[in-house]
């Protein structure tokens, strides 16, 4: 006669009388896991005991630092009661582009914080989409992740080619120095090299720059940075004194002189990013500059070399026309004595500004405090722009 199954005799079949894991070395470093293990041993196997205690493993893994880790598969052998887990602890082993979205890998890997020589973390993986979005290079980026049939994952990256030249033409009025145009022309990826090459020119009657800038953004994929930049500039400056015969409760100024401020050098800086949003300079100027009378005969060009130290913290989602974020700008400069002519100055600047967005109109106020001692020569004045 048939009956029902002795339920030792089931728990027999099913027992489980070891466990262990088949996986990387790093794995084998968390205590929690072998917890696990020695906990599931005596029970009775099955498929929703085996979904349940991989979740406990997985759980520990991230919460370990194996934020990718996966379990590639679970087995058990009713003959030996022994279940293994094979365990994957997620290391990065290929950079790919989707075929169907491709741009150049080498300025994708440009963007990337990891290397696929460490286990990656989540961090790492938002970091790097973040980079790979404010990019100039790149538009609508997407990136995803890929089981390998052997160990460990595939980033693939997909995305549009913006391409790497940019030409921009601009216009300004303001109060005194008449109407401005400016030409700007970059290469934002020489030679697929990451180095930005710029050439900007602006001027008008009153005021004019010309300066050619390169830039490093990340050094050999690292977060430092570097920058050189050679300029010729002037700018036309009214000095104001009082109107003579006026009442002393009603003061009037007037333009009494016309003076202009010309210089040409080189400024070379590095330093590091803070993430995203920040970045942290020294930087190294020699210039020669005059500041003259326009009515006299011109003097000479006076040399000027500086230390400059600055810190920037920049977290607006777009650098030309912002909807939101701000920008906070502190330095400290100070002349090089040997090589001022025996100039000697120091002086200390903040800026900051806000995006406010009222009611979808966008608006950046802005504040600025400087201090410096008495000796900082003409062109070196503090300067709000527009009338002096």
């Amino acid at each position: 006669m048939g009956g029902e199954e002795n339920p030792d005799s089931a728990l027999a079949r099913t027992l489980i009388r070891s466990a262990r894991i088949e996986c990387a070395e790093r794995v084998h470093e968390i205590p929690e896991v072998y917890q696990i293990l020695d906990d599931v041993v005596g029970r009775g196997w099955s498929p929703l005991f085996a979904r349940y205690h991989s979740r406990r493993i997985l759980d520990a893994l991230h919460n370990n630092g194996l934020d990718l880790a996966y379990i590639r598969n679970v087995r058990y052998d009713p003959v030996s009661g022994a279940v293994v887990w094979t365990i994957d602890d997620g290391r990065v082993r290929n950079i790919s582009i989707n075929p169907a979205r491709h741009v150049d890998l080498k300025d994708a890997l440009r963007e990337f914080t990891f290397d696929t020589t460490r286990a990656v973390s989540a961090n790492d993986l938002s970091a790097t989409a973040a980079n790979l979005r404010a990019s100039e290079l790149f538009d609508d980026v997407d990136m995803s992740l890929q089981h390998r049939a052997d160990t460990g994952l595939t980033i693939v990256v997909g995305a549009s080619d913006r391409g790497n030249q940019v030409l921009r033409l601009g216009a300004r009025i303001d109060n005194e120095r008449f109407t401005q145009g400016s030409l700007e022309f970059a290469n934002i990826n020489v030679l697929s090299t990451g180095i930005r090459s710029t050439i900007r020119a602006y001027g008008s009657e009153r005021i004019g720059e010309l300066a050619w800038t390169f830039d490093v953004p990340r050094i050999a994929g690292t977060l430092w940075t570097a920058s050189a930049k050679a300029y010729a500039s002037f700018r036309h400056v009214w000095i104001y004194g009082a109107v003579a015969n006026r009442p002393t409760t009603e003061p009037l100024r007037t333009r009494v002189q016309e003076f202009s401020e010309d210089r040409y050098g080189l400024r070379l800086s590095a330093g590091r990013q803070l993430e995203r949003g920040g970045v942290v300079l020294g930087e190294f100027r020699y210039e020669q500059q005059r500041y003259r009378d326009l009515d006299s005969v011109p003097m000479g060009y006076q040399p000027l070399a500086t230390l400059r130290v600055s810190a920037r913290w920049d977290d607006r989602d777009f650098v030309d026309f912002a909807t939101h974020g701000r920008v906070v700008d502190l330095a400290m400069e100070t002349s090089l004595f040997s090589l001022s002519n025996g100039l000697s100055f120091t002086k200390i600047t903040a800026r900051t500004s806000t995006t406010l967005d009222i009611g979808g109109l966008f608006v950046t106020p802005s504040f600025m405090i400087g201090a410096a001692d008495r000796p900082l020569p003409g062109p070196e004045l503090f300067s709000l722009g527009g009338q002096d």
